[in-house]
């Protein structure tokens, strides 16, 4: 899931496989492996690869679809939520859960940059 995320993200901004390697300070071997399955990045790489292309890790090693995001944000505001107690709640959490949940709204943006094709 990785290896094609990585692909699609990287064609979509048509860069190379060079070009990537040289914006996470990699090889092109080392892309070439992520992208065909043979290799996974350390993680401090799988971070800079996802603020370069504007996601989460999470989406980037397929642990979270866009549907899984949507769902989560649409079951909040069906249960009535108004948008200023949805961010209550969400002021309400610990910095690293209220930082996956505006990564989560940054990362539906750029979804639909990435998957309007």
């Amino acid at each position: 899931m990785f290896a094609d995320m990585l692909k699609k993200l990287r064609t979509k901004k048509n860069l190379t496989q060079k070009e990537l390697a040289a914006i996470i300070n990699v090889s092109t071997s080392a892309v070439s492996q992520y992208e065909r399955g043979k290799a996974t990045p350390r993680r401090e790489n799988m971070i800079l690869l996802a603020e370069y292309f504007g996601v989460t890790v999470a989406y980037l090693e397929g642990t979270t679809s866009i549907e899984d995001i949507e769902n989560m944000l649409n079951s909040a505001f069906a249960k009535n939520l108004s948008v200023h107690d949805f961010v209550n709640r969400i002021m309400k959490l610990t910095p690293e859960h209220r930082d996956y949940y505006l990564q989560t709204l940054f990362l539906l943006e750029k979804a639909q940059e990435i998957d309007g094709d």
